[in-house]
């Protein structure tokens, strides 16, 4: 029982995973696998509890434990404890967003990253430095000791106590190199990991907006992610470990001037024109490795094209020719790196090590520390030329992520600082007001709203309806401020939304996408991704749309394990659950079935009474029985009445897109009251089946042919026409036959021609 109960608590307590859509079963064999293993349910006590000593950190007495009962699935998140604060990304952020404002008002033309980074962890830099270089000294100070030994043991009576003492420094110098070594490997890799998650943050900042300007491709977001960001984790520590090499290099050239005076000239010449060169091939290797990054940029986004895609492309065959294109891709990703390799393996080792053969006048100590320093002086020239490499290849990723720089914030200080405090319960009414408002997606993009004025009351249902780039849908954009208005402003409730904060604003607004969007998960937390809404009140809106799954029923990715109407109807809950005062429907029902339609169309009449609708038309049966349409033509308003007003004045765009539609007639009967949506989509349907019933009918006439193996068929005319019973020719053999198109198909290539007549005439 006490192995049923942890079973049990540990699927409560566990987050995000998948529900057990048989408990019981499960609960049943977690029991017996932990009576065969004899495994007892241990008390840990959580990390951030208690903190490890020493001890436990040297022989890892805290980590078995964690592994065991990780093993048995039964270790819970909380019991792990937080992360330490000195990793914690939201700080991170906020510290590097800080650092990076003050590096803007310091050198507004040219902001240096690499300046902000060293900025805000100049500290952990020089705790970082000031220990490689203790331990880097500890080895230069081991050889000294050595040459005193050297000498000690040459002499005739050597004394013991100087013995125990040189041993005795030569352990301390091994224990301090191993100790401040270890201390600099664990500073720089927190500092690597806070470095990547200052970087991560900006980049997520900077890229999950709703702007045009910070759209990025899926693949390069992925490479900055994973690759960009990653490499201050694995190249930091070089970098670091690299930029002592130079006091290093300096101190040795002083010893070996000291010790074999004008022949230290050779191998420090020799170590000046390997770093010489070591520097022009290090750009080489840059060149090649930014042309690596840009095109496993392309290779990843277009791999995730074709994996959203891959229904389709199967559907179409097009398999073989997108596979050769992704090899393609790859084969110049691969010449790039092939690049980059063949310029490293260019580099040739100039260390020269001296041997010193001289007759006379050094002592045997002095050589043997000459050349211990020698050989050091080769590593520490190793070092510092690798680190110009790292250093250029790190410069790489860090100008890949200044790109995002130059991606406008979307709340700056000086709109933040605007900001008035809202009411909890705004908007009350949901009445909106536009005031020679203009809108552009992108400073220096010509307008594509130009100066619209209209009044929205509550509770009214708009239509809004235009030809394509019209304007229709640059209104939600405005709404929910994805760019700052070019002129003019919006008022909901009788304040402007630039002076709301973007957050507040967006979510006391509601939209009803084209595409229902659906997350992985369960249908509670696609319904309520805030966990702020109790379960009845869930249940309650999945009643009202008649969606009849439970709470903790899986959800797939993208919802594809549900159809679209399903999707449409959640995210349709998802509305009611949050209560907005103002619905946007952008087309969405332009992907359903007349069915799923029908239904929709009456949920939203049925559950948003009390809520300002704008839905953007795609279907003008949509949007007939609105208070008021909205005509938008070339970024400009310009209609807004009654939909039976706009249809009887023969000269409106309404009226002219009504007779374009094919059920003009059904349309007006809508706009009166005479019908409803349903019936109307009904008879539509009905219509377009009965269409298609007569043109197949009419394809298909029963015809009487000719046995050519029977008697007394008669013999074919020498023209080559077959004729019926009746003489009437049935088939001509000299002529070519084209089949009829359907009568469906001709209607709409009629209606096609009409309009665009009626286009190119107006």
């Amino acid at each position: 029982m006490k192995a049923l109960h942890s079973s049990d608590k540990s699927q409560s307590n566990s987050e995000g995973n998948e529900v057990q859509q048989s408990s019981d079963s499960k609960e049943i064999e977690m029991t017996a696998f932990e009576v065969d293993e004899g495994y007892v349910e241990e008390e840990i006590e959580p990390l951030h509890k208690k903190h490890p000593n020493c001890c436990q950190i040297a022989f890892m007495q805290r980590a078995p434990k964690y592994i065991r009962k990780g093993r048995k699935g039964s270790l819970n998140v909380k019991e792990i404890g937080q992360l330490p604060h000195t990793l914690d990304i939201e700080m991170t952020h906020k510290k590097i967003t800080k650092c990076w404002e003050k590096e803007i008002e310091k050198h507004p033309k040219s902001p240096s990253l690499l300046r902000t980074l060293f900025r805000m962890e100049w500290g952990h830099f020089l705790i970082c430095f000031i220990a490689i270089m203790i331990s880097q000294l500890s080895t230069l100070v081991i050889p000294a000791i050595i040459q005193f030994m050297v000498e000690w043991v040459a002499e005739d009576e050597p004394e013991t106590w100087k013995g125990v003492v040189y041993l005795l420094v030569i352990a301390f110098m091994q224990i301090l190199t191993s100790f401040c070594f270890q201390l600099s490997i664990k500073w720089i890799f927190v500092l690597s990991l806070r470095l990547r998650n200052g970087l991560i943050s900006m980049i997520y900042e900077k890229s999950l907006k709703l702007n045009s300007a910070s759209i990025e491709e899926t693949g390069k977001l992925v490479n900055l992610m994973s690759n960009d960001a990653m490499l201050f984790v694995e190249q930091l520590p070089l970098v670091i470990t690299g930029s002592c090499a130079p006091v290093l290099f300096l101190i040795v050239c002083i010893i070996l001037l000291c010790i074999i005076t004008y022949w230290a000239f050779i191998p420090i010449g020799v170590c000046l024109v390997f770093v010489s060169v070591n520097t022009i091939s290090g750009k080489m290797i840059g060149f090649f490795f930014r042309k690596t990054q840009s095109a496993t940029d392309k290779r990843l986004n277009f791999l995730g094209e074709i994996l959203r895609s891959i229904k389709f492309i199967k559907y179409n065959a097009w398999e073989e020719p997108l596979h050769k294109r992704l090899r393609k891709l790859r084969t110049k990703e691969l010449w790039c790196m092939g690049g980059t390799m063949s310029a490293r393996s260019t580099l040739v080792t100039l260390m020269l090590e001296l041997i010193l053969k001289v007759k006379g006048g050094i002592e045997s100590g002095v050589a043997g520390v000459a050349l211990m320093n020698i050989t050091t002086l080769g590593g520490f020239i190793t070092d510092f030329s690798q680190n110009i490499l790292e250093v250029d290849i790190v410069m790489q990723s860090v100008e890949r992520v200044l790109v995002l720089k130059d991606i406008p914030v979307e709340e700056t200080k000086e709109k933040k600082r605007k900001y008035q405090e809202i009411p909890e319960d705004w908007p009350k009414e949901g009445k909106i007001e536009l005031k020679g408002y203009q809108f552009r997606y992108r400073e220096g993009l010509p307008l594509v709203l130009k100066g619209v004025d209209a009044v929205i009351n509550d509770k009214e249902k708009i239509g809004i309806v235009g030809r394509t780039g019209s304007g229709k849908s640059t209104m939600m954009a405005g709404l929910f401020r994805i760019e700052e208005p070019a002129g003019g402003s919006i008022l909901v409730d009788g304040i402007d939304t630039t002076t709301i904060p973007m957050h507040t604003l967006r979510s006391r607004m509601c939209i009803l996408p084209q595409e229902a969007t659906m997350f992985s998960g369960t249908i509670r937390e696609n319904l309520d991704p805030t966990f702020q809404k109790s379960d009845e009140e869930m249940k309650h809106v999945l009643e009202l749309v008649n969606v009849n799954k439970e709470l903790d029923y899986i959800v797939t990715e993208n919802g594809e394990n549900f159809s679209l109407g399903e999707r449409q109807m959640i995210c349709m809950a998802r509305a009611l659950l949050k209560g907005a005062k103002i619905l946007i429907m952008d087309e969405a029902t332009a992907s359903i079935d007349i069915q799923t339609d029908i239904m929709i169309q009456e949920m939203v009449r049925k559950n948003f009474k009390k809520c300002t609708t704008l839905t953007i038309a795609h279907r003008l049966h949509s949007i007939m029985d609105s208070n008021r349409v909205m005509v938008f033509d070339d970024g400009h308003l310009m209609e807004m009445d009654t939909p039976i007003n706009l249809i009887e004045q023969e000269t409106t765009i309404f009226n002219n897109l009504v007779q374009q539609s094919g059920c003009a007639e059904e349309l007006k009967r809508l706009a009166k009251g005479e019908a409803s949506i349903a019936e109307t989509l009904k008879a539509e349907d009905a219509k377009k089946k009965k269409q298609e019933n007569e043109s197949s009918d009419s394809t298909e006439k029963p015809t009487e042919l000719i046995d050519l193996n029977t008697p007394s068929a008669s013999p074919m005319p020498l023209d080559g026409t077959v004729t019926n019973k009746d003489k009437s020719p049935l088939l001509n053999l000299n002529t070519p036959t084209v089949s009829p198109l359907p009568q469906h198909v001709n209607d709409k290539s009629e209606s096609v021609s009409e309009g665009s007549n009626n286009s190119s005439s107006k």
